[in-house]
């Protein structure tokens, strides 16, 4: 439950900065992948809270 909150909270403060916002996002290594382990690798993960700023360049852009 307090995880719940805290992503919220995080959820909340990345939109009232200009982001959009996507929470609990699942994903998992393809098994095909030279670095995958089945032992390791065998459920499904989730991202908590993902954002992107459509005004913002991406950080491999500074300096350029």
């Amino acid at each position: 439950m307090k995880e719940d909150i805290l992503e919220q909270l995080v959820d909340d403060y990345l939109q009232s900065q200009g982001y959009f916002t996507r929470r609990n996002i699942k994903y998992r290594p393809q098994s095909d992948l030279a670095d995958f382990d089945k032992r390791l690798d065998p459920n499904h993960s989730d991202i908590e809270v993902i954002g992107i700023h459509p005004g913002r360049r991406a950080a491999t852009e500074f300096g350029s």
